[in-house]
């Protein structure tokens, strides 16, 4: 996971210089994410998965949440204060990153952990300690709905920061939308598409899920 852009950044910090083998991986997932957003969170990452089967498990507790209109699904405005909360958490990596001499978010990050060990497990059959963060990533969310993705992730949060100028995005028949609040409370990253503007939609994944769910099919995937 280090060829995406945070890995590259952290890693250019933790060596003190600058890795040039890895630049063109990294500028990859930058282009894809300024043309398609967050596509990597929605279609690739390994932790998706465990993510939306924690959030099916999780649904009716969900539904407790009141839905008022103006606010997102979960009572919190999405403004600004977002978009500080990933750039604070990115930052702070970046800064332990350059400390410690070591890309600090590959010690947490879900997704490699997943995946060494799934390596790990084929090659060695055994796992390492840190798959015990994986029933703690079912547990924030299960307690903290939509955390993860919405709001811990600094990779996803570095990818939202380009994701602005992406070509598709959910737009929403205000015709005949009838604003039951379904898209909002299936976003897995805390978007309600109805109220939110350009900013707040950079962090969509393309899930696709809004739409699928949306009773009078008023939402579209629109450049």
């Amino acid at each position: 996971m280090r060829s995406i852009d945070l890995g590259f950044i952290q890693s250019t910090l933790a060596a003190r210089g600058f890795p040039l083998a890895l630049l063109v991986s990294a500028l990859m997932p930058l282009a894809t994410a300024t043309l398609l957003g967050r596509i990597f969170c929605g279609w690739i990452c390994g932790v998706g998965l465990t993510v939306d089967l924690t959030r099916r498990l999780n649904n009716k507790r969900r539904q407790r949440v009141i839905k008022s209109a103006g606010r997102s699904i979960d009572g919190r405005g999405r403004g600004g204060a977002s978009k500080l909360e990933g750039l604070a958490l990115i930052g702070f990596f970046l800064g332990i990153s350059f400390l410690l001499g070591y890309p600090a978010f590959c010690l947490v990050c879900p997704v490699g952990i997943l995946y060494r060990n799934v390596l790990l497990a084929s090659t060695q059959g055994a796992v390492g300690l840190d798959i015990l963060a994986m029933p703690v990533l079912v547990v924030v969310e299960i307690y903290a709905s939509k955390s993860w993705c919405g709001r811990l992730c600094p990779v996803g949060k570095t990818l939202s920061l380009v994701s602005v100028w992406s070509l598709f995005k959910p737009r929403v028949d205000a015709s005949s939308c009838v604003k039951c609040g379904d898209c909002a409370q299936a976003c897995h990253v805390n978007i309600d598409p109805v109220m939110a503007g350009t900013a707040q939609l950079a962090d969509c994944t393309k899930c696709l899920e809004c739409r699928n769910v949306c009773p009078k099919g008023s939402i579209t995937m629109e450049s």
